[in-house]
Parts: structure tokens; C-alpha cells; sequence
């Protein structure tokens, strides 16, 4: 028997296991154990099984539910043609959970965001904006329920700037990566022109901004995959008309 102790969701994450299901939960909702493996407590390891059909039994975990209140956790799995991201989860799982105090791991995220420019003095300018992790980048956040990627893209840029933008689908880049939590994240931007009067950055979240060259910006970007999106990007527009002349760090 495979013991598996609390917390250890980043080993547990893209894990297959045999499903025995116990009751069907409703909504297309099973629940059941993973076979031969024991949570923390030493008694079967609980699973929900999401789309579930009563036909299959092999699953892959897609989220570890860490009940905070609780011995052990819970894993949710699907079929592995299936690709699931937080909301639809959450939304699914919510309700048979509501008596714990959880905290929510996924395999699987999505974030929409957009790179924002204007023109100054036939210059492009990029909009870069600092979170709180030091990440430096574009404005972005996780999709929610019930939304297209261009409609979270547009939320997003318009939270964390006050920028709002019209979405063209024609601008789409996209890349995925594996975070150190063992998350499989994907990254959508699209590419979006602005005028300064706009900007309102989001104290909250965001430390920093700058609005830079595209030379400065490349060399201030973290990640070398959002460097190739800025370079994609910057070939979308042409360089026409002029502004006035604008500062490059913004205060937040």
C-alpha cells in the first residue's frame, strides 16, 4: 500500500491511478478511492472523478484539495483526454467540500493578458508592469468560469491598469510552462494599442511599471518566453503617427 502524507501535492499532480468509484455525486461527479494507495489518516485515499461517466477507471489527478481542517486530502482526477483549469473545478467541486477550509492545487492553469503599447514621438512604447512575486511582465490573471480568453484578457488588463481594450483575436500568442508547484501553466497574450490618459495601475497587486522602448523592455522582461511574445508582438504595428513626449516610470 502507497502512503501518501499530507501536503505533498506537487509529487501527486499528473499522477494515474485506478479509480473505484463509491457513489455518483451527481452533475457527472464521482467519488470513490484511488486503488492501492492510503492517504495520511492510512485509509483509502478519497478522489473525485470529474465528467465521470461510471465507465472508466483510469484517472489522472488534474487537483489536490488540501483540507486544512482535516488528516488528509482529497485529489479530484479526469480521463486523460481531458484538460481542466481552475474555475470549472472549483465550481464543480465547491459545494461537496463547503463543511472544510481548503486550499485548491491544479495540474492544469490558464492566464490572459494582453501587451499593451503607445506611440511616442513615432516610438512604440510597452507597458511592464512588476507584481508582488518580482515577476516582471505584462498584464495578465487566471481565466474564471464562464469566460473566453479574450474576455478575461480584457478584465485582467483593465484591473490591473485601467486600460480598456477591444481584443483582436488576430493578435493571439500563446506559450505553456511547468512551475516549481508542478503546475502546467499556459500563458495567452494578445497585443493591444493604448493612449496614456488610460492608465490607472492597481496598487494592490502591482509594485512597478514602466512604459519602455522595445530595446529596454527586452532586456527588463524575467521570462525568455514573454521576450519572444514582446518580439512577435512588436512586428504586429507599424510606427505611424507621433505623441508627446511621456515618462518611463509610472508611479503606482
Amino acid at each position: 500500500m502507497d502512503i501518501v502524507r499530507k501536503g505533498s501535492y506537487r509529487n501527486v499532480l499528473g499522477r494515474t491511478i485506478l479509480f473505484a468509484a463509491e457513489k455518483f455525486c451527481g452533475n457527472f461527479v464521482g467519488f470513490g478511492y484511488a486503488e492501492g494507495v492510503a492517504g495520511a489518516d492510512g485509509k483509502p485515499q478519497g478522489v473525485y472523478a470529474l465528467d465521470f461517466d461510471g465507465k472508466f477507471n483510469e484517472l489522472e489527478i488534474i487537483a489536490v484539495i488540501e483540507r486544512l481542517n482535516d488528516v488528509k486530502d482529497i485529489w479530484v482526477g479526469v480521463p486523460h483526454d481531458k484538460i481542466l483549469y481552475e474555475p470549472y473545478i472549483r465550481d464543480r467541486i465547491g459545494f461537496y467540500e463547503k463543511n472544510f477550509k481548503t486550499e485548491y492545487h491544479f495540474l492544469y492553469e490558464k492566464t490572459c493578458g494582453s501587451v499593451l503599447f503607445l506611440r511616442d514621438n513615432g516610438v512604440k512604447k510597452y507597458l511592464l508592469i512588476k507584481n508582488d512575486s518580482g515577476h516582471i511582465g505584462f498584464p495578465k490573471g487566471h481565466i474564471e468560469i464562464g469566460e473566453t480568453e479574450r474576455q478575461t484578457a480584457r478584465r485582467e488588463v483593465l484591473e490591473e491598469t485601467g486600460i480598456d481594450i477591444e481584443i483582436n483575436e488576430e493578435t493571439r500568442q500563446e506559450y505553456t510552462y511547468k512551475t516549481l508547484n508542478g503546475s502546467i501553466k499556459k500563458c495567452i497574450y494578445f497585443c493591444n494599442e493604448f493612449d496614456m490618459q488610460e492608465i490607472k495601475i492597481q496598487q494592490e497587486e502591482i509594485s512597478e511599471s514602466w512604459l519602455l522602448p522595445y530595446e529596454e523592455a527586452m532586456k527588463l522582461l524575467n521570462f525568455k518566453e514573454d521576450r519572444r511574445i514582446l518580439e512577435k508582438a512588436d512586428g504586429m504595428y507599424a510606427v505611424s503617427y507621433t505623441h508627446l513626449t511621456l515618462p518611463t516610470k509610472l508611479e503606482v
